[in-house]
Parts: structure tokens; C-alpha cells; sequence
């Protein structure tokens, strides 16, 4: 028999074992749940991380994007330039005003690097309207002030940077101190292009108002920008070159037709396949008779111009195989029949292209008759002095037999 007290007490401890699972129940579902909370709470720092990794990545590329469409807008804007002007210094002064307000800095230069005249001609100049401290210091300084950046720089072809905390290696010649002293410059870049046998373009940038890092990006900005212009120059000075040549070409032909039509001797110009004639000058067309219209599109066997047929042979296999003939006499036929001797030679010339000959004829006949009237002329001289001779001869014995016939007297 179970009393009350004691039927209490057993399901007070039963009551308290329950309190107790359900106690540790509870302490687990809090740590599971702290847990959980903990991991939730870790995720959700490294989201907000994630977040705001990527929204400094988005604004990091969004600048980037900014400024590579600011580059390319630049791009735009020097290749117009270069196609729509053909002057080298209009193209360099275009460029210089685009990199420098692209780039934001505080000037821009050309030189020119003349080693030649030992000396860097300053040839524009662009300065930041916003950078009051910005002045101009565009002029010509002889290279010593400049001597081991410059070696180096056509030497080895790459662009020099230094800075007023941090000289370049080529800045301690004196050249340092001249630009981070004398013209305060912060920080400055030194990129040359548009390399020749005995100098180069360089193009500067100076910062006066602060200390500037020139980043991978605006080095490739800069060097797009000056392939552009070193492919226009080279264009502008191959087409200055053309027209050269070809003025040169003009006055050439023009020269060498004056000699050809005042000429005192017969020339003309003949297809060296066809044997057409393409011109002749008036001295020609006097010496056979012919008008200039008659020659033009005929050859000489066309024309009869040629007595002997197997010198005219002998005249083409020669100069063929040897590309010129001197003084070679022939016989030729004038429109009238009458024929005449003459003196050819020639040469073999390209006109347009096309391999032609230019000869050159003088008539003889006159020639040969003073030669003919000259030998007979020496051989009455020659028989003159042999009968003076024989006369003298003669004279002598005369002279004895006088001289002792007036003994004789």
C-alpha cells in the first residue's frame, strides 16, 4: 500500500526527470538553432563581402569600360585626324592635344630629337586649362641636358619615367634636377616614337601639382596613338616622296623631250618587239621625207627605210644581245628613193613600261664625200711633192754643169 506522500514523491521525480529531458531537449534545439543562427549569420557577412567585392569590381570595371570608351573616343577623334589631314605637323599638334586632355595631365609635348643637330626642337605643346601652375616650357635644349635618356631611348627603344622622389636611372646626369628643381616637374614620362637613322619623336607628359603613376593601360592608350601617327607620317612621307619622283619624272620627260624634238640629229622611239614607231623628232622626219604621221604606228620595214635587209638583221641581233649599238653604218632609203648613208646607234629604254629603242641617226653622205674628195685631194699633194722632189733632184746636176761652164769662160 502506497501512501499518498510517497505516490507524490515518485511522480514528483518523474515530473523532474521529464523537466530535465525536456530542459536538454531544449539546450539542443537552442545550440542547433544558435548554430544554425551562427551559420546564418557568417553567410550572410560573407554575402554582404561578396556583395560589396562585387560592387567594387562592377565599379572598378564600369571605370575601366569609362575609360577604355574615353581611349577608343580618342582613337576615333586622331584617326579622323589622320585621314582627313595630310601634314605632318597639323597630325603631331592634333596628337598632342588629344593624348594630353585624354590622359588629364598637367602638359604635353613633342620634340623632335635631332642627333644630328645635337639638339631637341620643341614642336607643341598642350597645357591643362585646369592646372593654373601649368606653364609653358616648350623650346630647344641641347642634348647634353638630355644625353643618357636620350641614348637610351634610341637605343633601346622604351619610353623612360621619374619622378621627383625617385629619378629615373638615366636622370642623373644633371637632367633630373633640371626638370624636378628647375621646371618643378612632380612626375614625368618620357615616350619616344616615329624612329629614324638619326632621331626620333618624343612625346612628354609633366605633372606639376602632384606625383603620378602612369598605369599599363595608358601606356597601351599612348602607344596606340602613336602606331596612328607613326603609320600616318611614314604614309605622308612616302606620298611626299611619290610626288617627288614623280615632279622629278615630269621634268625628266619634259627635259628629255625638248632634247629629243630640238635635236640636230634624227632621233626616234620605236617598240622594241614591233618595231612601230611610237615618235620621232623633226630632224627625222626632214632626213627621210616622211610627216611625223606617216612614222607614227609603221615600223622601218614598213617605211623601206633600210637598203640592206641583212644589216638591219645584224643591227637588231646586237643590240638585243647587248642592250646598245655605236656607230653603226647602214644605207637607207629616203620617200623619194634616193639613198643615203648613215651612221645609227642605240639603245634599249623602258617607256611605260614597255621595252623600246631609242636610236639615233646622222647622215653621212656628205661626210663621206669630204672624206673622198680629201683622199684625192692627198694623193694630188703626195704626186705635187714627188715631182718637186724629182725636180730638185734634177735641179742639181744642172747646177754643177753651169757652175763649171763658167769656169770655162
Amino acid at each position: 500500500m502506497l501512501f499518498p506522500w510517497m505516490v507524490i514523491f515518485v511522480m514528483g521525480e518523474k515530473i523532474d526527470e521529464e523537466l530535465r529531458k525536456y530542459h536538454f531537449h531544449l539546450e539542443e534545439l537552442v545550440q542547433e538553432r544558435t548554430s544554425e543562427l551562427r551559420f546564418s549569420n557568417e553567410q550572410l557577412k560573407k554575402d554582404i563581402s561578396e556583395r560589396k567585392q562585387a560592387e567594387v569590381t562592377l565599379r572598378k570595371h564600369r571605370s575601366l569600360l569609362q575609360e577604355q570608351l574615353t581611349f577608343a573616343s580618342a582613337l576615333n577623334r586622331m584617326a579622323e585626324t589622320i585621314i582627313t589631314k595630310d601634314d605632318t605637323n597639323n597630325i603631331l599638334q592634333t596628337m598632342t592635344e588629344i593624348i594630353g586632355s585624354t590622359m588629364c595631365v598637367d602638359r604635353a609635348f613633342i620634340y623632335d630629337i635631332d642627333f644630328v643637330k645635337h639638339l631637341g626642337i620643341g614642336l607643341h605643346e598642350w597645357l591643362n586649362p585646369n592646372t593654373p601652375n601649368a606653364v609653358t616650357t616648350l623650346g630647344t635644349f641641347s642634348l647634353d641636358y638630355f644625353k643618357n635618356a636620350s641614348s637610351y631611348m634610341i637605343k633601346h627603344r622604351k619610353w623612360i619615367e621619374s619622378h621627383i622622389d625617385n629619378y629615373s636611372p638615366y636622370a642623373f646626369d644633371g637632367s633630373g634636377d633640371l626638370l624636378h628643381i628647375g621646371m618643378k616637374v612632380k612626375s614625368g614620362l618620357w615616350y619616344p616614337f616615329c624612329f629614324r637613322q638619326h632621331g626620333f619623336y618624343c612625346l612628354i607628359f609633366s605633372q606639376v601639382d602632384f606625383r603620378r603613376i602612369w598605369r599599363k593601360e595608358e601606356l597601351e592608350f599612348i602607344a596606340s596613338v602613336a602606331q596612328l601617327v607613326e603609320i600616318a607620317i611614314q604614309k605622308i612621307d612616302l606620298l611626299t616622296q611619290q610626288k617627288r619622283a614623280e615632279e622629278a619624272l615630269r621634268l625628266s620627260e619634259e627635259r628629255f623631250n625638248i632634247a629629243f624634238q630640238h635635236c640636230p640629229a634624227s632621233m626616234s622611239i620605236s617598240s622594241l618587239k614591233s618595231g612601230v614607231y611610237i615618235d620621232v623628232n623633226e630632224c627625222c622626219v626632214k632626213m627621210h621625207g616622211y610627216s611625223r604621221e606617216e612614222f607614227i604606228g609603221r615600223s622601218a620595214l614598213d617605211l623601206n627605210l633600210w637598203v640592206d635587209m641583212d644589216d638591219h638583221a645584224r643591227f637588231l641581233q646586237d643590240i638585243q644581245e647587248n642592250g646598245f649599238v655605236h656607230s653603226y653604218e647602214m644605207r637607207c632609203f629616203k620617200k623619194s628613193g634616193e639613198m643615203f648613208e648613215a651612221f645609227l646607234s642605240g639603245a634599249v629604254i623602258e617607256l611605260n613600261g614597255e621595252q623600246c629603242l631609242l636610236l639615233i641617226k646622222a647622215d653621212i653622205t656628205e661626210l663621206r664625200q669630204y672624206r673622198r674628195e680629201l683622199f684625192r685631194l692627198e694623193r694630188l699633194n703626195l704626186i705635187g711633192q714627188m715631182a718637186a722632189g724629182i725636180a730638185h733632184e734634177i735641179r742639181n746636176p744642172m747646177t754643177t754643169v753651169k757652175g763649171f761652164l763658167q769656169l770655162l769662160s
